[in-house]
């Protein structure tokens, strides 16, 4: 492969093509902006109502990890095997439209009360928003900048 082959070319008042110039070098005040920026996708019920799984932070994310209970598999490697977890994560993502939070550790139990038609798209959500694997959703985050005119 070409290292040329990634680079976006447009063209210049004569018409010819050429490269699109470096872009800036980022500085702390770039990452900063997004500090308060929270990711968030529409959550519809059956009944017409609406509700977000909204991202959480990098200290919100540890402490849900550090609340649900873990076992070392064959391997060694933790393992989440916390029955409340998926519940856990919903209570810390579900929020309304003014970021309130909508549900709170007594509701755990009724959570996994509910069907898996319903919790699993809205875990999936959370999951989603919040990164939690390591991967951010290359669309959540091109969606977050343009939110905050941060660019693309």
């Amino acid at each position: 492969m070409d290292p040329r082959d990634d680079i976006e070319m447009v063209p210049d008042p004569a018409g010819k093509p050429m490269a699109s110039p470096e872009p800036p070098d980022a500085r702390a005040d770039d990452f900063m902006a997004y500090r308060h920026a929270r990711p968030r996708e529409p959550i519809m019920l059956p009944n017409g109502s609406r509700a977000w799984a909204v991202g959480l932070t990098a200290l919100e994310k540890d402490e849900w990890y550090h609340s649900c209970k873990k076992t070392a598999d064959e391997r060694g490697i933790e393992r989440i095997t916390d029955p409340f977890s998926d519940a856990k994560l919903v209570v810390r993502s579900v929020r309304n439209s003014k970021g309130a939070l909508l549900f709170g550790d007594t509701d755990l139990p009724r959570i996994l009360e509910w069907p898996p038609v319903l919790l699993a798209p809205i875990v999936d959500k959370c999951i989603r928003v919040s990164a939690i694997g390591g991967r951010a959703d290359e669309a959540i985050l091109k969606n977050l900048a343009a939110s905050l005119n941060l660019g693309s």
